[in-house]
């Protein structure tokens, strides 16, 4: 729009502003509250000027194809099945794998998801139990066999299993859900963009395309 039209060229000084520039002002921290902001004020500055009365809303809206790949689609039906899978993996994991373990006490709610948090502390104390024992094997060494250093091999199995498997699965599908934000799928690369039908459909099968749903609210 900045290249091709006269007038937004003027509005903007003959300055070519790229959509990284834009896109990075828009999710700049604080912007989404002060445009919220600006948002009510622009709203109450044309309630006193008269130029609207608030008193009816016309909404209308259409659908743009997104520009980008159209199978970079994650959905949300999928993640939650891979989601309490790797929760049942995990729930599982922790009572015969973990536990045995650690000397420390741990509480797990089996009624509540393990979150990437949890799974940070549980990695926290492998390293300790795996430290103190180290510290253990090199300060009373034994002959033979050591009972000690089949553990010790335990620990760090299970603590690369927690730490490069579980959390970073785990971490993947929280943000996952919080990128849905109430929508059924998103695409990798945009995340502002949605798999849904298009009103031009040329091949008549209506195949889902990555998009925005624009919404545009008048007064008159």
């Amino acid at each position: 729009m900045i290249t091709e039209n006269l007038a937004m060229q003027y509005l903007i000084g003959q300055l070519v502003i790229s959509y990284r520039t834009i896109n990075r002002f828009r999710v700049a921290a604080g912007m989404e509250n002060l445009l919220r902001e600006l948002f009510i004020e622009l709203n109450l500055q044309l309630k006193m000027e008269k130029l609207v009365t608030l008193d009816g809303l016309y909404i209308d809206g259409t659908k743009i194809e997104a520009n980008v790949n159209k199978y970079s689609f994650v959905w949300k039906k999928a993640t939650e099945r891979f989601s309490a899978k790797l929760q049942e993996q995990m729930q599982v994991y922790f009572q015969e794998e973990i536990t045995p373990l650690i000397h420390q006490a741990i509480e797990l709610d089996t009624q509540e998801p393990i979150s990437s948090e949890q799974l940070t502390e549980f990695a926290q104390l492998l390293e300790e139990e795996l430290a103190g024992l180290s510290q253990d094997i090199e300060e009373t060494p034994v002959k033979g066999k050591d009972d000690r250093k089949t553990k010790r091999r335990k620990l760090k199995k299970v603590l690369r299993k927690v730490k490069d498997d579980f959390s970073v699965r785990a971490e993947k599908c929280e943000i996952y859900q919080e990128t849905f934000q109430g929508r059924k799928s998103f695409s990798k690369t945009d995340h502002d963009a949605t798999f849904m039908r298009m009103k031009e459909d040329l091949m008549r099968n209506g195949q889902l395309k990555p998009g925005y749903n624009l919404q545009i609210a008048t007064e008159n």
